[in-house]
């Protein structure tokens, strides 16, 4: 009875520890969420949809086990002192790991994530006199990124639906209350979860932050809050040509308030929830003008998953530190715009000079491309316009370009808008070295040049498809081609037998792809080619062959 109470003590001395210390976030996300959250995960959270479960599944296991052992190993069981020792250190050291593993649980996934709220001198938000005023910025500030001229091509569809990951939305306002997404299948103010995808009134999106459908959570006495999600929201799809506030990028695309960001920040499994609700709802694009928190695996895979429905993920670079001064994401990644994901776009921020912003992340590298994010006006709550500066200023002008692109081109995937985004890019000295495309968002450029949606071709396998030989190390090979690109072999994958294969080689000269592969068992054999070329189209070829005596 005495050790059992001693025991507890320990237990609780832990628990208390825990909570006043919990361990730094990076450690939580190495250890659980590299090792023991995606065991759980990939048994869980396609069943559920849901990252608490995982973790209240882990609180009842652990108590169950604690209860158990407990009950057996207090029995009396007659045998040797040797052996019953043996046992209460085992019983002892199980129920401590149960304890840990909840206790790394309970913590994992709740790493605060900070706002890119950059709201330093000149950001404060400026009421406008007139609409005329208004609609005169407007254009000013969305002239860099030619998007007056891409409007004469193509406005937007309210077909094109873009996430906003963010805080909240007025979805009231007047210059926004138009391009709102509407759940078809809800009922509002019901409290009943009509179209079954586990969210009540989930009319215009949904508060991950506070789990229920307000999207708009103004403060009741100041009336503050919301105002960097309804600011980049406005940026992305305010309605235009109306004679009134300020015209989008898109001027009809819808717009879904996807919250998780309070005033004080959020949290990484409300960020994954959000991600994946714009996935099941089938949404596109999503506007991501957040960071912070570390690297995250259950993140990163949650937007993996996003690639995979062909969702494309435009994020903040970030607005560096609290020096206020840009730092190198290609040295200090900065989450989640460098995750190395295909369907990442990572956004710097301009000025009106196409200077690359003082406050502005960049990369060589990690870093796609840059867009104006000094002085953005946009929407604010209550009717209201201001102009704010940084990175998350940047994000929803590339958003907005992002569906312009799908509005025009709807049978495009994630990777084709992102190749059309980066592809056609002003360069600009300014940006040399510190993105990757070393150019500025071009709108205009990005509707209207070189439409290819042509994939490459991969004709003339050899050995033949279906056939046989008895060379066991035969020369394969492929023709490689693509009608508008020119290929090179970084845009090829080649593999034999469901392994990488990088030491092929391709001659652009002939495309033709070469590889000789060591001493082959007799039998069957499969080869696999992926080519990609730079408007993002992807073919993947496979064939097989065997190896006779």
């Amino acid at each position: 009875m005495r050790r059992s109470a001693l025991w507890l003590l320990l237990c609780a001395a832990v628990v208390a520890l825990w909570t006043v210390s919990p361990p730094p976030a990076a450690w939580l996300d190495r250890v659980y969420g590299g090792v023991v959250y995606p065991a759980i995960a990939a048994v869980l959270v396609p069943l559920t949809g849901a990252l608490e479960l995982p973790v209240a599944a882990l609180v009842i296991a652990g108590l169950l086990l604690w209860l158990v052992l407990s009950l057996v190993f207090s029995k009396r069981t007659g045998r040797s002192a040797v052996w019953r020792g043996l046992w209460r250190t085992l019983v002892g050291t199980a129920t401590l790991a149960a304890l840990f593993v909840v206790l790394w649980g309970a913590n994992y996934g709740r790493t605060p994530l900070e706002t890119r709220l950059n709201l330093s001198a000149g950001t404060t938000p400026e009421p406008l006199e007139t609409a005329a005023l208004a609609d005169a910025l407007a254009d000013i500030l969305r002239e860099n990124a030619d998007a007056p001229e891409a409007w004469d091509t193509n406005t937007g569809s309210p077909a094109t639906v873009v996430g906003v990951i963010d805080e909240g939305i007025d979805v009231n306002h007047p210059d926004l209350r138009e391009n709102i997404w509407t759940n078809s299948g809800e009922v509002a103010g019901n409290r009943i979860d009509d179209d079954g995808n586990g969210y009540v009134d989930d009319v215009n999106g949904y508060d991950f932050a506070n789990d229920d459908a307000s999207v708009y959570d103004p403060d009741p006495i100041s009336g503050k809050g919301d105002e960097h999600g309804t600011h980049v929201a406005g940026t992305i799809a305010a309605v235009g040509d109306n004679g009134i506030g300020v015209a989008g990028v898109n001027w009809d695309a819808q717009v879904a308030s996807l919250k998780f960001l309070a005033a004080d920040g959020g949290y990484t499994s409300d960020a994954i929830e959000a991600i994946n609700y714009a996935v099941a709802e089938g949404m596109d694009i999503s506007n991501n003008s957040w960071g912070g928190g570390g690297r995250s695996q259950a993140l990163e895979d949650a937007i993996k998953r996003a690639d995979s429905a062909g969702h494309i993920f435009i994020a903040a670079a970030g607005n560096g530190g609290q020096d206020g001064v840009g730092d190198n994401n290609d040295a200090t990644p900065d989450y989640p715009a460098s995750y190395g994901v295909p369907n990442v776009v990572s956004v710097a921020a301009t000025d009106d000079t196409d200077a690359l912003a003082s406050f502005s992340n960049f990369g060589a590298t990690t870093v796609d491309l840059a867009a104006p994010g000094v002085g953005i006006l946009s929407t604010l709550p209550g009717n209201r316009y201001g102009r704010y500066s940084g990175t998350s200023m940047a994000t929803p002008h590339v958003a907005g370009v992002a569906a312009l692109i799908k509005s025009q081109e709807p049978g495009l995937d994630d990777a084709q808008i992102k190749a059309k985004l980066l592809r056609y890019t002003d360069e600009k000295a300014s940006l040399q070295n510190k993105v990757a495309t070393n150019g500025r968002l071009n709108a205009l450029r990005s509707l209207t040049e070189n439409s290819d949606t042509t994939k490459p071709r991969v004709t003339a396998p050899r050995p033949a498809s279906g056939g046989s030989t008895r060379d066991r190390t035969p020369n394969v090979s492929a023709t490689v081609t693509d009608a508008e690109t020119d290929l090179q072999q970084d845009a090829i994958r080649f593999s034999l037998d469901g392994n990488r294969r990088d030491n092929f080689s391709y001659n652009t000269g002939t495309d033709r792809l070469t590889y000789t592969p060591p001493r082959l068992a007799f039998g069957r054999h499969t080869v696999g080619v992926v080519a990609e070329d730079e408007a993002g189209n992807v073919t993947t070829y496979n064939w097989g062959f065997k190896v006779v005596r």
